[in-house]
């Protein structure tokens, strides 16, 4: 049984649309190449959208700087237009790294043993103070 077609937004088109329109800015007759004409377009849109359309403006941004710099940096396999790369590109430029991930500080398990660790903690402190660190 075929799936139904999804029909997606203003929003998602819109999305969709950006997205191609920078990579033909960015690569130019590899497009041409690759797009002969308005269907194969619209097939390739309609193949993809569902993988781009959950990206914001701003995230679409951040993947296409991404993709130029790879081409300015001639890394390998960038010269190529591939659809699929490039949504890589945007999912790999959106992440966040866990060195810019904030985290949430781990309560103790009860008040008692906050307390505890809170005068083990000041104890050792007062004692890294009262050392002669010879400066």
């Amino acid at each position: 049984m075929a799936q139904e077609p999804r029909i997606f937004n203003e929003s998602e088109r819109k999305a969709v649309g950006y997205f191609y329109q920078h990579l033909k800015a960015i690569y130019l007759g590899e497009y041409d190449r690759h797009f002969k004409d308005d269907r194969m377009i619209a097939a390739s849109k309609r193949e993809w959208a569902d993988k781009i359309a959950c990206y914001s403006k701003e995230q679409i941004d951040r993947g296409i700087e991404w993709i130029k710099t790879q081409k300015v940096n001639k890394e390998d396999g960038w010269q190529y237009l591939d659809i699929g790369i490039c949504i890589g590109a945007i999912k790999q430029a959106n992440r966040v790294r866990a060195a810019h991930q904030i985290f949430q500080r781990e309560a103790l398990p009860d008040k008692s043993a906050q307390e505890r660790a809170k005068k083990v903690g000041a104890g050792e402190l007062e004692k890294l103070k009262a050392m002669d660190w010879g400066v």
